[in-house]
């Protein structure tokens, strides 16, 4: 254990992560801020993780390893809060890489903009062989944040983030109910606490590889995604005690069913067609209804441009036009905010 009181506590769950995992500490213990301390949770893993784990606790005195039997990412982040000594945390995942100045830009910032709960950066795409993918940015705080949380989703990347301990445990940390959204609640309800903001500088290497998500937790992501959203929009959170979040809990929002239905189906979408999965992406277009409610047509304006990529990509021309249209009709923000972002 540090003897001296951290200014930063890192907080960086394990779990049979053995191919990245040395390259993911090591970036951490070359920061240029050096007042910080590790704590390094290993849930249960069941490769070589164990052993690298614990050859860096015994090298370094800065790294507090905790060894548990598996019990899953909200459990072991929500105990790595409880553990942190430090007012900030630093989050970080076994597969990325922290540049050097990482924590030296952030804590900084911080300490300048004290309003500021949570803070995340611009990250860089890499791939399984380090090779650079691209450059993903976030938005800043303020408007620009209001209507990226609620219209497109997480508005920070989790591992590249920096905030207030203290915050957190007072919002009770991650909920077990928002599994494979967990952080997007989390920061829809710090949005409703304090500021969120994005440095411009990319800080930390995102690790993009196979085996990421199966399609039935991007199911699941989706739909807990959407109703992390209405939840948070409500005055008083109506998911607060539920123990999980499935189809069922669309009746809590009885006015916006329809309206939560066609937006989960569009953050469906984003993610099969990243994954290739043409087949699925279009049985949700057979299932589009023939009305769409007013304040749903932002999300099915962009589940139709969605459309119109897969059947450009099978080269049905005429289909793809044919959607575009209909998005146009619906909402035509929707083709302009698209090509900003290229989907």
């Amino acid at each position: 254990m540090p003897k001296s009181s951290p200014d930063i506590s890192v907080l960086l769950p394990v779990y049979n992560a053995q191919n990245y995992l040395e390259k993911a500490i090591d970036s951490i213990l070359a920061q240029s801020f050096k007042n910080f301390e590790l704590v390094l949770i290993n849930d249960g893993s069941t490769d070589d993780s164990t052993e690298i784990c614990r050859k860096f606790a015994r090298e370094d005195s800065r790294i507090v390893l905790i060894e548990q039997e598996n019990k899953g990412l909200i459990t072991t982040l929500n105990l790595g809060i409880e553990t942190c000594r430090a007012p900030l945390i630093a989050r970080m995942d076994a597969d990325d890489i922290a540049e050097k100045e990482r924590f030296a830009r952030q804590k900084l910032y911080m300490d300048e903009n004290p309003d500021t709960l949570v803070l995340g950066s611009a990250i860089t795409l890499i791939d399984e062989y380090d090779q650079l993918i691209g450059k993903v940015r976030y938005p800043k705080a303020g408007r620009g944040m209001d209507h990226y949380i609620f219209k497109h989703g997480s508005p920070v990347a989790h591992p590249a983030v920096m905030m207030s301990r203290k915050a957190a445990l007072e919002l009770g940390g991650y909920r077990i109910a928002y599994k494979h959204a967990e952080d997007y609640d989390l920061w829809l309800r710090f949005h409703k606490m304090g500021k969120i903001h994005n440095l411009e500088e990319s800080l930390l290497r995102y690790r993009h590889h196979s085996g990421q998500i199966t399609v039935q937790n991007a199911k699941e992501q989706a739909l807990v995604s959407v109703i992390a959203r209405y939840a948070a929009k409500e005055k008083e959170d109506p998911t607060q005690n539920l123990a999980q979040i499935n189809e069922a809990t669309l009746d809590l929002f009885d006015n916006k069913k329809e309206t939560i239905r066609i937006e989960y189906k569009d953050i469906l979408a984003t993610s099969l067609l990243l994954s290739h999965d043409h087949d699925m992406l279009l049985n949700i277009q057979r299932e589009m209804p023939g009305e769409i409610p007013k304040d749903a047509r932002y999300a099915a304006a962009r589940l139709y441009l969605k459309f119109a990529i897969v059947y450009f990509k099978h080269k049905d021309y005429s289909r793809a036009l044919c959607h575009v249209w209909k998005s146009i009709q619906l909402e035509p923000s929707a083709l302009i905010q698209t090509l900003k972002r290229r989907i």
